[in-house]
């Protein structure tokens, strides 16, 4: 599972085209013409850089190599600008792509591990490869069938390059022998996103067809379908251990894969709108992160809910949001408990948190009765059963409107049967008809407790300062309970 841990709202003024990122920040691209730049070292995600005037007409596609000192943007006008990172962390103009270039010339792009190597397409399929550090010269040129390039990937080691076109047509290249490896067969449909895995061994192909395919990229052949969206696949990327996939669509859904069970585990709508792009953070503990960009015009984050969680840099809200939910659920148990004992038995919360809402103290005493009693029978035993049958039974008779029927054994050789009613906040009726004088018990337990042969019934005595017989039962669970609210909400600001 995972969890929205911030959104920079209209972090551009138009679609949010596409975003890349590095160790310490993400980079995003839109319809306007500037780039932004956000720091993903805070919680609040600040906006750390803002390239003015970047492409005029706005930019479609951005890419950074992964050590994070070299990234590119592809404009509608045509252009292509590199940007290289200074040493005060802002990223700076190093120079463009010069080779004619006009709108449509150049589509998607893809930079190598180190920065070295620029992957494109362009609107009549071929593709090209240029390198940054020679003088920004096109060394490799790879013809395909003339079907417009959609997207473009390079693998982490700087071997391979792959491409997805406009008929459905994804290649292979091969950058040491300028060759193309293979034409894979498997979608008909164009194809917009390919991803190759760390390791360079697979590779992940998406687009209308509304499936994501993966191939053996030493053999060529599909090994596997990912089924599961409904609209067209705009984006893919592999996490860095390359166990999970992240996709995003037209209809604004973000899904995560696990590649192992070839089987979507998570899924998230944020919005309605489309997701253009959705990129894996660098791993910076034991969990995974991602985000999102699209057509609101946002940068979503999300963060895998794992022991982790809460030493990941998110907002001070969601930390005590997501404490507070298991917390309020903790104040629930140890208020079903709070009139016999002032702490729960062990198998009283266990036998609580089998039910679907542990707070719905209404129901776990009226149409769960059945359950309930299924479960502390089940989970409890000797004296912690008596106790907790208790705190069950005299908690659920201090509610208005609840009855409690238990058919119980008494300590004798005796059977009998325990019933009560509880008609208002402060008194309830118990009748017990037994064929001698016996306690009405359940194993060890008092469900409540009348003395009579034959019938007999009594009056038990009210809980509250009302109440003119009977014992009060310790209430430390209800002063408990915010005590404990408060120490995990002051927690968080402590990890």
């Amino acid at each position: 599972m995972y969890f929205t841990t911030h959104t920079v709202d209209d972090a551009h003024i138009t679609d949010i085209f596409s975003i890349a990122v590095t160790p310490t920040q993400i980079l995003s691209a839109s319809g306007a013409s500037s780039l932004k730049v956000h720091s993903t070292t805070a919680p609040d995600i600040p906006l750390a850089q803002t390239i003015s005037g970047a492409h005029k007409l706005g930019c479609h596609h951005i890419a950074t190599s992964r050590n994070g000192r070299i990234a590119a943007s592809a404009g509608f006008g045509g252009e292509v600008k590199i940007w290289s990172i200074s040493e005060s962390s802002e990223w700076v103009e190093e120079g463009k792509i010069v080779d004619g270039n006009k709108a449509g010339e150049i589509w998607a792009i893809a930079l190598s591990e180190d920065g070295q190597f620029l992957a494109s397409t362009t609107y009549d399929g071929r593709i090209n490869v240029w390198d940054l550090v020679g003088g920004r010269k096109k060394i490799r040129e790879y013809e395909t069938k003339g079907s417009f390039g959609i997207c473009i990937d390079m693998s982490r080691d700087g071997r391979f390059t792959a491409s997805g076109h406009e008929n459905g047509g994804v290649y292979i290249f091969n950058n040491d022998t300028g060759r193309m490896l293979y034409s894979l067969p498997g979608l008909v449909k164009p194809v917009r996103t390919v991803a190759f895995s760390p390791a360079g061994t697979r590779l992940a192909a998406a687009g209308d067809a509304k499936v994501i395919a993966l191939f053996d990229v030493q053999h060529g052949e599909q090994v596997a379908n990912l089924p599961g969206h409904s609209a067209w696949i705009f984006s893919v990327d592999w996490s860095d251990t390359g166990e999970y996939l992240l996709s995003g669509s037209f209809d604004g859904k973000a899904k995560v894969w696990s590649v192992d069970r070839r089987a979507c585990v998570a899924t998230h709508t944020e919005t309605d709108k489309t997701l253009w792009c959705v990129k894996w953070l660098p791993k910076t503990g034991k969990s995974e992160a991602f985000a999102t960009a699209g057509a609101n015009k946002s940068i979503s984050f999300y963060r895998e809910a794992t022991g982790a969680l809460l030493r990941y840099p998110t907002s001070k809200l969601f930390r005590f949001t997501m404490y507070a939910s298991s917390t309020l659920i903790l104040g629930a148990i140890m208020a079903l408990a709070r009139v016999v004992v002032a702490t729960p038995p062990a198998c009283l919360l266990a036998a609580l948190q089998s039910q679907s809402n542990p707070a719905d103290l209404k129901s776990l005493c009226g149409t769960l009765q059945s359950a309930m009693q299924g479960n502390i029978t089940a989970k409890c035993s000797g004296d912690a059963l008596s106790a907790a049958v208790s705190a069950y039974s005299a908690t659920c008779l201090s509610s208005e409107s609840v009855t409690i029927s238990f058919t119980s054994a008494s300590s004798s050789s005796s059977s009998g049967t325990a019933s009560a009613t509880a008609t208002s906040p402060g008194s309830a009726t118990a009748k017990t008809t037994s064929s001698t004088s016996a306690t009405a018990t359940a194993g060890a337990s008092t469900i409540p407790t009348a003395t009579g042969s034959g019938t007999s019934s009594g009056t038990a005595a009210s809980q509250t300062s009302k109440s003119g017989a009977g014992s009060k039962s310790p209430q430390f669970a209800v002063y408990l309970t915010p005590v404990v609210l408060a120490f995990g909400f002051a927690s968080q600001y402590m990890l």
